[in-house]
């Protein structure tokens, strides 16, 4: 059977209809697939969005309680802060002076006083000094050369004592005469008779 080389108009008119209706069909398809991929991944987004701000939330706050929570004072540490201050001040040529009070400007005053009645010259007293709470305060003579340290434990403060003297030798005056302990404060205020070696109990 021989087939017509060319449709008719209204066989045109249909095939072209049918073409339309399928690439419709074809692009309404395509097009749902797509809203559906979307709003899919629309949901993800909103989910672990929602999560995260969630787990934000609750970070956060924990995250700043570690910086900004305001620190627990044990009794221990309240008692530390309430003990009174003890400052040693010394002159030039080693003459010292020490306080103990409540107040810290009112220690100073009171040591430099107390250096002054000692003291051959009227200015001098404080040119160096040093406070502490509940601590042991050393003072050394090392020739023209002085050592003062204050320091919580005995032993830290032997041993600041020891390094201030290492550098003084290394840096300073190679050829120091041996130090000797002038002064020991223990934590209560009260002055120790000094004895001359750095490990010694007092």
């Amino acid at each position: 059977m021989n087939m017509p080389l060319f449709h008719s108009s209204d066989e045109m008119d249909r095939l072209l209809t049918a073409a339309k209706k399928c690439r419709s069909e074809y692009l309404h398809s395509l097009a749902l697939g797509a809203r559906d991929k979307v709003a899919a991944h629309a949901r993800y987004v909103r989910t672990f969005g929602a999560t995260t701000v969630f787990a934000l939330a609750c970070a956060l706050p924990l995250g700043l309680a570690a910086f900004y929570s305001p620190a627990v004072h044990s009794g221990t540490a309240d008692e530390h802060w309430r003990a009174d201050v003890t400052v040693v001040a010394i002159a030039p040529d080693g003459t010292w002076g020490t306080a103990t009070d409540p107040l810290t400007n009112r220690a100073v005053a009171k040591a430099i006083e107390d250096c002054k009645a000692k003291y051959a010259s009227e200015i001098g007293c404080g040119y160096r000094s040093t406070f502490v709470r509940q601590g042991w305060s050393l003072v050394f003579r090392c020739g023209t050369q002085n050592i003062l340290v204050a320091e919580k434990g005995l032993a830290d403060a032997q041993w600041a004592a020891f390094r201030q003297e290492r550098d003084l030798r290394a840096r300073y005056v190679r050829n120091m005469p041996a130090c000797e302990r002038t002064l020991t404060v223990d934590p209560e205020g009260q002055i120790i008779a000094p004895k001359n070696n750095y490990f010694s109990t007092f």
